[in-house]
């Protein structure tokens, strides 16, 4: 493939790694340095101190999100440039043990970050800005506040459906492009308008913590459907085998006629899971004193918005009933839209490429459909958003031509739903495959490339 350079930024990082002795640190030393004021994260077994680079950073304090772990799926598929001679002065280590792990860099994701950013760079788009859909974010909040005044203050409860849904679209075209970034031209480090996105994050996306989502979300892109990173597989692993890594128990018999039940509440178990096991204690947030508004402030301005005013004005009956049902509908429908698009067909295991596994474990929905693509967020455009996560929902519509050409060149998959009862009857079959006692998902015949092997 001519699209790719013969040695990509990182290897010949690690290249002049190997000719020189530098400290070496264990886990436990890089884990301990997870705040944004104390930032160490790794890149292909090299230890980075970015501290000084933090508030310089473009993409904003996403960067310090991965404090003490490893950033190496996020950096490679956030720079379509090389950065390396910037990177190359905050290395001050290797990882002592590094474990086995995936291979990021690789011809099949240069090839395609170098075709992407032609496509942009000749048609003059800035892909981390938001810029067309603005508008309709801001009316989506306007309506969300009418309605809870409809029902909250009126008294017309049925237009709690009506919050319900367009906090799932928020989900995707608000709290998700800011968690990457791309909605203000600040990025998410403090100042005003970025205080001005949380206060509005905590009035619309209620109980899903900001700094906590992101940290999950974050988690997520590392390696989709892997229960060891991706929070969605580890918080509801006792209720729902979502894994063939999840050890099977009798109750997963039934999980495709329950998990409905499960995910209208599946936020709310993942925040609850997450402040009582060690999750989040990985990155200790609530140490981080750049993050106390964050973790602080903005869960009391939920309260206040969804529970006190509430109750004031309706009383305790009527606010039980709306708040719960309000939970259903948003928690429900973004389950559909964001999670399940993960969890619809086998799944490659022996692969140890990253852009193959993102491309096998993921799907693309109804693309191109405006009501599917509002309630969505630009969730449903999945395969495009894990491979390149820099670039703003509103422009991925223009580069799922090159992803799906590259894809087929490289034999990765690239599986795209243009039917909903498809997409739902997929992951009805999913559930219900690995709920069989001992139920692995074997690997489709001819699906990919086995361990080790490349596309070139």
């Amino acid at each position: 493939m001519t699209d790719a350079p013969a040695l990509s930024a990182t290897q010949r990082n690690g290249a002049a790694v190997g000719q020189h002795s530098l400290p070496r640190y264990d886990w436990r030393e890089i884990a301990r340095h997870n705040r944004k004021r104390d930032c160490w994260i790794v890149i292909d077994d090299v230890v980075y101190d970015v501290t000084a680079w933090v508030d310089r950073h473009p993409g904003g304090d996403i960067i310090c999100t991965m404090a003490g772990d490893d950033a190496s799926a996020l950096f490679h598929s956030s720079h379509f440039r090389d950065v390396s001679g910037r990177l190359q002065q905050y290395r001050i280590g290797v990882v002592e043990s590094p474990a086995a792990a995936l291979v990021i860099d690789t011809p099949f994701l240069r090839t395609l970050k170098s075709r992407v950013h032609r496509y942009f760079r000749a048609h003059a788009v800035d892909y981390r800005r938001t810029r067309l859909l603005r508008p309709q974010l801001l009316g989506s909040i306007a309506l969300f506040l009418a309605a809870w005044t409809a029902v909250y203050v009126f008294a017309l409860y049925p237009f709690v459906v009506l919050m319900g849904l367009i906090s799932c679209a928020l989900v995707g075209g608000f709290a998700h492009e800011y968690c990457h970034s791309t909605l203000i031209h600040e990025g998410n480090r403090p100042n005003i308008k970025s205080l001005g996105c949380s206060v509005i994050w905590a009035l619309v996306c209620p109980f899903m913590l900001e700094k906590h989502f992101q940290y999950e979300h974050l988690s997520h892109h590392k390696v989709p459907m892997d229960d060891a990173f991706d929070y969605e597989i580890f918080a509801l692993r006792r209720v729902l085998r979502l894994s063939p890594e999840i050890s099977w128990r009798p109750i997963f018999r039934y999980q495709q006629y329950y998990a409905p039940l499960v995910y209208a509440f599946y936020i709310s178990t993942q925040v609850i899971v997450g402040f009582t096991s060690n999750f989040f204690n990985k990155r200790n947030l609530s140490s981080d004193i750049s993050f106390w508004p964050q973790v602080y402030v903005m869960p009391a301005i939920t309260v206040v918005f969804h529970v006190a005013l509430p109750i004031y004005l309706v009383g305790v009956s009527w606010w039980i009933v709306c708040f719960v049902s309000y939970n259903v509908v948003w928690q429900f429908f973004t389950y559909v839209v964001a999670a399940a698009v993960h969890m619809t067909s086998e799944r490659d295991t022996r692969s140890d490429d990253w852009a193959y596994l993102v491309c096998s474990r993921s799907v693309n929905v109804l693309c191109g459909n405006r009501m599917y693509d509002w309630l969505s967020g630009g969730f449903n455009y999945q395969i495009d958003h894990h491979l390149l996560p820099t670039i703003a929902r509103e422009h991925l519509p223009r580069i799922t031509h090159i992803v799906r050409q590259t894809c087929a060149e490289f034999g990765y998959p690239y599986k795209e739903y243009r039917s909903l009862g498809e997409y739902l009857r997929d992951h009805y079959r999913y559930l219900f495959r690995l709920g069989r006692e001992g139920g692995q998902i074997e690997l489709a015949e001819g699906a990919g490339p086995p361990f080790g092997a490349r596309s070139d």
